[in-house]
């Protein structure tokens, strides 16, 4: 929100409003278009979440967004594993694991190996992605079939996946 704020104070036409997104503070039929990226997968019920949004589009609106894909059986309980316990470490624990975790991604990117090791385990190509993966306490991960099914029991079309 800081940042955000920081960044956009020249734009006269921008409000930074933190809210509860299962609440938020806007009447229903407001807006033309909701894009959210890296935030529905962290509120514990992310198709309730992208519901809720859904309301405040208007009629013939756009909503984009973003969550985490799920991966095979491995992946995810390799996923799992490692959040238990990075969920729990302190701030300096995580900066040093996301760079370290970095430095592997850069030895496997060396001997092309870093796509497939990303079918078994999350190593983003940047120490801030692996510390954003990692940190939170809540991240669920959804199928592309799963999302699409939320938007069309909300009835919605899918314009593009």
């Amino acid at each position: 929100m800081e940042s955000a704020s920081s960044n956009l104070t020249d734009f006269e036409n921008v409000q930074i409003i933190q809210c509860d997104i299962f609440s938020p503070p806007f009447d229903d039929n407001c807006f033309d278009l909701i894009f959210s990226i890296g935030v529905l997968m962290h509120t514990g019920n992310a198709r309730k979440a992208t519901e809720t949004l859904s309301h405040k589009l208007k009629a013939h609106g756009s909503i984009t967004i973003h969550v985490y894909g799920k991966g095979n059986f491995i992946y995810e309980f390799i996923n799992r594993t490692l959040r238990n316990k990075t969920t729990r470490m302190t701030l300096k624990e995580l900066q040093l694991f996301s760079e370290r975790f970095y430095s592997y991604r850069r030895i496997l990117e060396k001997f092309r190996l870093a796509p497939l090791v990303n079918l078994f385990i999350q190593i983003d190509p940047h120490p801030h992605c692996i510390f954003d993966w990692y940190s939170a306490p809540i991240a669920t991960h959804h199928s592309y079939p799963e999302v699409k099914n939320w938007f069309s029991e909300i009835g919605f079309t899918i314009m593009k996946t």
